[in-house]
Order: C-alpha cells, then sequence, then structure tokens
C-alpha cells in the first residue's frame, strides 16, 4: 500500500509492505526509477486467535519522486517456501509543485540568474531563495552544481522578510558569482532542499501555547527549483594589450615623490580595480624608462565577496631610481577589458607624471 495515490514532486510518500506467514522472507522492489527510494526500517507483529499462531513483518520505503507524471509501480515479490507471491501493482500521479499558486504554498525554493546569455568570462549572479511561513527543521540542501563555471561564494546567507502575492515569508538568499569558462549551452541542474515541516491538526482550534511549544506532527517535504539553461556567448576579435579582463575595470597611477635626487629611490604605485572577473587582473605594461632603473616587488590583492557581486583591486608597484638629472615624464599606462554591458572593448589609462630628478 502507499499512503497516498496523488502527491507533488515536493512530497514524500510512504510505501508499506506488509508480508503475512514467515518472519524470514524479505521483499523485493520492482524498478522505479522516477523514484529514490529509501528505506525506513521494519516491524513484526505476532497474533494468536483460536490457539493458532500468525506472524506478519512491515515493511517501510520513502518514495521521493524526481520528476512529474503518471506512473505505473509494479508488483513487489517475495518468496516464501519455494512459492513466489506477488502483490497487486499501483498507479501514482505525480504532480508539478507549480500547480499550487506560490502564494498558497507555506515553503517554496526559487533559482535564478542575472543573465542567461552571459559572454565567456563575464560575471553572472545566481541567486537561491528559501521562502517559508511555517516551523521546519532538519533542513537539507544538497551541494549545487555549476559544471562549466567558476564559483565564488559571495558572503553567508542572508535572512529577510518580504510579501509574495500580499503574503510574508520569511527568506534565505543564497548568492554566487558564476563565471562561465567555454562557449556553448549549459545546464544550472535543479537545486534540492528536503526539510521537516510542522503539521498542525485542522480540526482542533489553535491556541497561543500552540504556537509556542509547537505542537503538532511533522512531514516531510522536497522542495525543488527549476534548472536553468544558459547560452554562452564567444568574445569578439580582441584588440592588442587585452589580457582576459571581463566587467567594468579602471586603473590609477601615483608616485610617492615627484622631486628627487639621482640614485634616490621613488615607489610608482599602479593599482586596478573593478566588478567582473578580478581573479584575471594581471600586471599592466610600463613603457620602457632608460633614464631610470626599475625595480618590482610583490603585488597587492583585495578580493570584496560580501556584496552582491564581485569586486576587488590588484596593486603593482615599482621603485624607480633616475640615473640622470632632468624633467622626465612617465607614460600613461592603459588596460584593455570587454564591457559586457556595451558589448565591446573599453580602455582605460592613467595620467602622465612629471618627475623633476636634480643632481646627487
Amino acid at each position: 500500500t502507499v499512503d497516498r495515490p496523488e502527491a507533488t514532486v515536493e512530497d514524500q510518500l510512504l510505501l508499506t509492505v506488509v508480508i503475512e506467514g514467515s518472519r524470514g522472507a524479505e521483499p523485493s522492489l520492482p524498478e522505479i526509477p522516477e523514484f529514490d527510494v529509501y528505506p525506513r526500517g521494519q516491524s513484526t507483529q505476532m497474533s494468536c486467535i483460536n490457539g493458532r499462531m500468525s506472524s506478519s513483518v512491515t515493511y517501510n520505503y520513502l518514495l521521493v519522486p524526481k520528476t512529474p507524471g503518471v506512473f505505473q509501480i509494479g508488483a513487489v515479490t517475495t518468496e516464501i517456501d519455494g512459492r513466489v507471491l506477488s502483490s497487486q501493482p499501483f498507479q501514482l500521479r505525480i504532480l508539478e509543485a507549480s500547480a499550487q499558486p506560490q502564494q498558497q504554498r507555506d515553503l517554496f525554493i526559487t533559482s535564478r540568474v542575472s543573465t542567461t546569455n552571459p559572454f565567456v568570462g563575464q560575471q553572472v549572479i545566481y541567486i537561491w531563495r528559501f521562502y517559508r511561513r511555517v516551523r521546519f527543521g532538519d533542513a537539507r540542501l544538497e551541494p549545487l552544481e555549476f559544471q562549466g563555471f567558476v564559483v565564488e561564494d559571495l558572503g553567508e546567507v542572508r535572512e529577510y522578510q518580504t510579501a509574495v502575492g500580499g503574503v510574508e515569508y520569511l527568506v534565505s538568499e543564497i548568492r554566487k558569482a558564476l563565471f562561465p569558462q567555454e562557449v556553448g549551452s549549459f545546464v544550472i541542474p535543479a537545486s534540492r532542499l528536503t526539510c521537516e515541516v510542522l503539521v498542525r491538526d485542522s480540526r482542533r482550534r489553535r491556541s497561543l501555547m500552540d504556537d509556542f511549544f509547537g505542537s503538532g506532527s511533522t512531514e516531510t517535504k522536497v522542495l525543488r527549483s527549476d534548472a536553468i539553461d544558459v547560452e554562452v556567448r564567444p568574445l569578439p576579435a580582441p584588440p592588442k594589450g587585452f589580457s582576459g579582463l571581463v566587467g567594468s575595470f579602471d586603473i590609477e597611477a601615483s608616485m610617492s615623490k615627484r622631486h628627487l635626487e639621482v640614485g634616490e629611490s621613488a615607489t610608482l604605485r599602479l593599482t586596478v580595480s573593478g566588478t567582473g572577473n578580478v581573479q584575471m587582473i594581471n600586471e599592466p605594461e610600463l613603457a620602457e624608462l632608460p633614464s631610470f632603473k626599475v625595480y618590482g616587488d610583490q603585488p597587492e590583492r583585495s578580493i570584496n565577496r560580501s556584496g552582491r557581486s564581485l569586486t576587488g583591486s590588484r596593486s603593482f608597484s615599482k621603485a624607480l631610481v633616475p640615473l640622470e638629472p632632468g624633467e622626465w615624464i612617465l607614460p600613461s599606462v592603459e588596460i584593455v577589458y570587454f564591457d559586457p554591458v556595451d558589448a565591446s572593448f573599453q580602455t582605460d589609462r592613467t595620467e602622465e607624471i612629471a618627475l623633476t630628478v636634480i643632481p646627487g
């Protein structure tokens, strides 16, 4: 038997198999590829009627639907004393979770992305949300899969309240920055969250004590979001100087001192910052400076994952030592990046820096 013939993909069904006449026989379930099947224990009963002993063993299984549809569940079999016994097949009807409007549901999950048609390397924001207006426990979110993407977490889980269709919900939100690495079609699989939900007896009047102590039974819910199709576009033919930056970036330059003597050291600092694939920030190319000795230093990196998107910067320091006096100009330094909003390559450059060098 099954506890109900119809459910949604968010529900679990209880399959009960009772074998009478033998305590040693075990059931053999049919193939049920449309469901995940989990054993949930067994129990034995003994009875004596008119001096005759009889026994039965009850086996319980949870059926977790994977997809909506109408499914024929085959016979369960067992062997007792050389005889094969079979149960009757039965039919299950599994509905889409969306068969019930969201504002009428006590809890549901959603997932979406900022764009389904990004360029290679473009930052795509993945937003996962868990809405609920009932008490729940033992929530288990299966690992999210993002094949074909580099993934960066954006902060901790956010908690807030919002209204959907005039109904107030408490929301847990997860954000991730995804960076597609290849051109082509990709699928972000549906997410799945399992939790226990408090169910109260609707025939009994609720009281303040019910709300305080949470009296009532629980049932297991399996919530699913929709899968997301993503079509990744190639970048146009890049110009000279493009190093792979996709997003919005700028570069700044500063000099520790602009008046110095021959042989005296001053530090040139170049900082590239922006929003996008900041992991790809490389050292900008500095023009030849034949009148200076140039010494490099270790770059400094800063990545901010706590905002609504991934931002960051990288600073490069150069020690410049003039070899001869004079009035010198440090040429501007530039970076080339691809702006996915305008779908074009952009160039940002620093201002020229004037230096005065006197004899040592």
